[in-house]
């Protein structure tokens, strides 16, 4: 009698189990955040099926990772490698802890969104007028849930007119700086492409804007410099788009080995200091939206 009772249990697992096999789960597979995905299916009419498994891996039936999700018909999976693509199939099983056969096999690739980098103000300088600086802003990579290393670059289209390009950025960082240096007696006009991009994939985003160095207007005549001792050296002060709304910037250039302090008023009488330092460097005032009208000089440090 007993070895008819293990029969019996044995009859009734492989039954169980055949069921499922014909009741195989419907795995449908949909998009949610970057690096996840929702994953829905149709519950299974046996009433011994008490709770359903995903297995899912980055190659077709081999799956490499298992989640009990329980008695539902919906879940997401979070972490997925941007990039990359997956393979997901469902269980159910019974109290006992058998499992039906794998149900249909859903495909996901996994996307990567694109990196971002706010628009660049095309820029208008004169011939001569030394080095340039100013700041990038917007550089993400586009979505919040991605943690990619983002590379920022920039090249010109007239290596002849702007020939030394500098990119000071570190990610993740959302802003950054651009400066160049015009030839001397040069003047024309060129494009900068800026671009970000980041570790995992090809993605990237670019900015372009023209620089117009402007030359001296016709019939002027350029007078000899006159030399000056360095510490008699003025400060010229740069005009420089700042890209965001209530600031101004502006580059701060004069003799390299003399410091200067930067002040600003509203009413050409009270001066308050804003920035101390060696040249060149560039100077944003956080406040000046806040101000109907704002002027500064930079002083030579004595």
């Amino acid at each position: 009698m007993e070895n008819l009772d293990q029969s019996f249990v044995r009859i009734v697992k492989t039954y169980f189990k055949s069921l499922m096999v014909v009741l195989a789960l419907v795995l449908r597979v949909d998009p949610a955040t970057a690096g996840s995905v929702s994953l829905t299916w149709d519950p299974s009419p046996d009433t011994n099926v008490i709770g359903y498994k995903i297995y899912y891996g980055t190659a077709s039936q081999v799956y490499t990772t298992n989640l009990v999700v329980g008695n539902v018909t919906n879940t997401t999976i979070n972490g997925l490698a941007a990039g990359a693509n997956f393979y997901f199939a469902a269980t159910g099983y019974d109290a006992a802890g058998d499992e039906s056969a794998f149900s249909n096999e859903a495909f996901y690739h996994v996307t990567n969104s694109a990196p971002t980098l706010d628009p660049i103000a095309a820029l208008s300088i004169s011939e001569n007028a030394g080095g340039q600086s100013f700041n990038l802003t917007g550089i993400t990579s586009g979505d919040a849930n991605e943690g990619e290393t983002l590379t920022v670059t920039a090249v010109s289209s007239n290596p002849t007119l702007l020939s030394t390009l500098g990119i000071n950025y570190a990610s993740p960082n959302n802003a950054g700086t651009l400066s160049f240096v015009p030839v001397a007696n040069a003047s024309g006009v060129a494009t900068i492409t800026v671009t970000v991009s980041n570790s995992v994939t090809s993605s990237v985003v670019t900015q372009s804007f023209a620089v117009t160095v402007l030359a001296p207007a016709e019939g002027a005549t350029t007078l000899p410099v006159p030399s000056i001792a360095p510490q008699n050296t003025p400060a010229r002060l740069t005009p420089q788009p700042s890209g965001i709304a209530g600031q101004f910037s502006f580059l701060v250039s004069g003799h390299s080995g003399s410091q200067y302090i930067v002040q600003a008023t509203t009413d050409m009488v009270n001066w308050i200091p804003v920035q101390t330092n060696f040249p060149p460097f560039t100077v944003v005032d956080t406040k000046a939206g806040a101000c109907a009208q704002r002027f500064y000089r930079a002083v030579l440090v004595q």
